[in-house]
């Protein structure tokens, strides 16, 4: 694994290595450096204040174990909280930082790695490979992770090796079993093509969840899938049970919602900060979501803070 920029040092947990990928006897080491091999998987542990770039050759598992993360990806900025994982696959190269106290592992090798790792947990296991996905509050499956690459992080035996290769990717595969489901929504004759698919839509989505603010254009989102506009709005509503101006405006009502409840900004800087063309749409969507209008919900929300604050004030 190539680990471009570190502005601050982290905890590099660990360098597994996984197996020779030309087929002969497994092999594993931990060894506690920055140049890893190909053919390892890379632990790194990020600490409030890092900062960290790995190469976009390599599929990466991103576990907030406490605090935010801020990843940088595909033109915008998505925050992640205590519990969420998002796994980047090769084609993107996010720039992290570990805000709010927070701690995050990254799991990082190349997709030849990843399979080698599947290898190891048996033939059930050898075709597995990761999905680009953005996964919220799975604090159980954060705490799996890094159970199994403790557990990895010693030297062992090739039966205890391959049992804990097993756990991992065990793990992983059950993170991704919805996402499997939503794979097989996609248009295609074969899995491989359900997948790329399922990639080139993943992209679009992640650019929405991270540019939401911004003013997209349905017709370009449509350009970057590769598709028609009818074409690719049908297959999105198919895949993804919203069509893409839904998507938008979901994700936009989300970060606005947080606006209101959370801080003191102008209703209509709120509005402007988070997309919407004016305050009147604003509220219309707020009010067909929420059923209250901008003005209702920032004062719902105190209420409910302060009825909070008192229950702990209590206790």
């Amino acid at each position: 694994m190539d680990v471009m920029n570190r502005d601050r040092p982290s905890d590099y947990l660990a360098e597994i290595q996984l197996a020779q990928l030309n087929g002969g006897p497994h092999s594993h080491s931990v060894r506690h450096r920055q140049d890893s091999a190909a053919d390892s998987l890379a632990a790194i542990i990020c600490s409030d204040a890092s900062a960290l770039t790995l190469s976009p050759s390599n599929p990466t598992v991103w576990c907030v174990l406490f605090g935010t993360l801020h990843l940088a990806v595909n033109g915008g900025v998505t925050y992640l909280r205590r519990g969420d994982i998002y796994v980047a696959d090769n084609a993107a190269s996010p720039e992290a930082a570990v805000i709010s106290n927070g701690i995050v592992m990254a799991l990082s090798t190349s997709s030849a790695g990843w399979a080698a790792l599947g290898k190891l947990a048996g033939p059930a296991r050898s075709e597995f490979s990761l999905i680009p996905e953005t996964y919220t509050k799975r604090p159980a499956f954060c705490r799996a992770l890094l159970r199994c690459v403790r557990r990895m992080n010693v030297q062992q035996d090739a039966v205890a090796r391959h049992a804990n290769a097993r756990a991992l990717v065990s793990t992983l595969i059950e993170l991704q079993a919805e996402t499997l489901k939503t794979i097989a929504r996609c248009p295609g004759q074969s899995m491989s093509r359900k997948r790329a698919v399922f990639t080139r839509l993943q992209r679009v989505r992640s650019h929405i969840a991270a540019c939401a603010h911004e003013d997209l254009d349905i017709p370009n989102l449509a350009f970057a899938a590769n598709y028609s506009v009818g074409r690719f709005i049908t297959i999105f509503r198919t895949v993804y049970g919203e069509t893409p101006y839904s998507c938008i405006n979901r994700h936009r009502l989300n970060s606005a919602s947080a606006l209101l409840a959370q801080s003191d900004l102008a209703i209509g800087e709120i509005s402007q900060s988070t997309g919407f063309p004016n305050q009147t749409s604003f509220n219309t969507a707020l009010k067909r979501r929420f059923g209250q209008s901008a003005t209702e919900f920032r004062a719902h929300s105190n209420r409910n803070l302060r009825h909070q604050r008192g229950k702990s004030a209590q206790s």
